[in-house]
């Protein structure tokens, strides 16, 4: 598989996983606060780093196999650079506030 199409490959990937745990986080929320009285109801939630620091390596991986396949000239490489970038920018926006 070349690189650009790799690269789209992996951001792609990477939007995936974005997407998946920001649902995980949203249901486990809307499942503790059908359970919980209340006055225990969380008020600041946190996702696990773990998450966060994934979908940067994701987004920075697709960055680099972008970067090979745009010195081997292929146009459509920076569509994967770009959508790196997007994944990289988005690990660390809560897009589980927006399902609620």
């Amino acid at each position: 598989m070349k690189h650009a199409k790799l690269s789209i490959l992996v951001a792609l990937l990477g939007i995936l996983f974005l997407g998946y745990i920001n649902w995980l986080v949203w249901d486990t929320l809307t499942t503790y606060n059908e359970n919980a009285v209340s006055e225990m109801a969380p008020h600041l939630v946190v996702t696990p780093r773990i998450f966060k620091i994934s979908a940067l390596i994701i987004g920075l991986i697709g960055i680099f196999f972008g970067i090979k396949g745009v010195k081997i000239n292929k146009k459509i490489s920076v569509l994967g650079i770009v959508l790196s970038i997007l994944v990289c920018i988005f690990s660390f926006v809560p897009f589980w506030y927006f399902f609620v």
